[in-house]
């Protein structure tokens, strides 16, 4: 399929200095049999699309003007990786809400051992930001499909009953469920005690036994671990553990995550807390423009060895 017309971007300079127009043409030919939201933005010529040249063009633009856009992040825009693509705009979009907001930032601040920070706000006392972007990434469409496939196991396997929570120790690209199945059968008729399923996958899972139902026909999982899947209860736990690991020793922190993915129901105190896990507390904002806004702040108190 050949693009016979491209979005002109002449109202938008600053996305045209990010993107020329090789970058948009060669763009537009990978990516044209499934479009993804940056061929909306750069590529469809289609005047729906232009919320979203907008809302980019006006991050770009603060960015450039306070200093914020540096060759890293620029390379991240234009590698066309989802991954690489998903962190500088999420950086892009908080870099832009304290800017907007008054508050004095530096871009780049150390962090901890040689590493950089995403941002510092410099208030006194200054507050070191991380941010990161979940639900982009390979590693975490892998484990949803693992952590779908072990609930699938579970509400399969007949003859089995009782309510069980599940961690995943490590995650295999696949795992054979009649194996896991038979496992849980089998190690059921041995006793309810916690033990450890591995197999030549590489998949390793704990299964506990929290309690037994004798009118259930089928293991309920009442908890999930260790993955990063709407069948998780720390689904952030993985992000936020890697952004405090990057926190420097001293002084207030802030970790930010950068969700993409998509809610139909965002005021549903359920899906929130799926989405965001345990460790964290709610804060509802009220509503902005005919919107509900709502954010969930990390309780990294509560995470092990954590803390403010």
């Amino acid at each position: 399929m050949v693009i016979r017309e491209l979005a002109t971007l002449d109202e938008y300079p600053h996305l045209r200095r990010v993107f020329d127009l090789s970058f948009r043409r060669g763009y537009a030919e990978r990516h044209h049999s499934a479009p993804d939201g940056l061929f909306r933005t750069l590529c469809d010529p289609d005047e729906r699309a232009t919320i979203f040249r907008l809302e980019f063009e006006r991050l770009l633009k603060t960015g450039f003007e306070s200093g914020f856009v540096d060759d890293d992040l620029l390379g991240r825009l234009r590698s066309g990786d989802d991954r690489n693509l998903a962190s500088a705009r999420s950086e892009l979009e908080t870099w832009s809400f304290f800017h907007e907001r008054g508050f004095p930032l530096m871009p780049r601040p150390p962090g901890k051992a040689a590493r950089r920070g995403d941002l510092r706000i410099t208030t006194e006392p200054s507050v070191h930001v991380e941010v990161k972007a979940i639900l982009d990434r390979e590693d975490e469409e892998q484990e949803t499909r693992v952590a779908s496939k072990l609930q699938k196991c579970c509400h399969e396997t007949s003859g089995v009953t009782g309510w069980i929570t599940l961690e995943v120790l490590q995650v295999a690209q696949d795992f054979s469920g009649r194996a896991f199945k038979s496992w849980l059968r089998r190690s059921t008729a041995e006793g309810r005690q916690t033990k450890e399923y591995e197999d030549q996958s590489g998949l390793i899972v704990k299964v506990s036994w929290t309690s037994s139902d004798e009118e259930m026909t089928h293991p309920y999982v009442v908890h999930m671990f260790g993955v990063r899947s709407s069948q998780s209860q720390n689904f952030a736990y993985s992000s936020v553990k890697n952004a405090c690991e990057q926190l420097p020793a001293d002084g207030p922190s802030l970790v930010i995550l950068r969700s993409f993915l998509s809610l139909d129901h965002l005021d549903d105190w359920s899906l929130q807390s799926t989405l965001y896990g345990p460790y964290s507390v709610y804060i509802g904002t009220g509503n902005r423009d005919g919107y509900r806004l709502s954010f969930r702040v990390p309780r990294l108190d509560l995470l092990p060895g954590g803390g403010l």
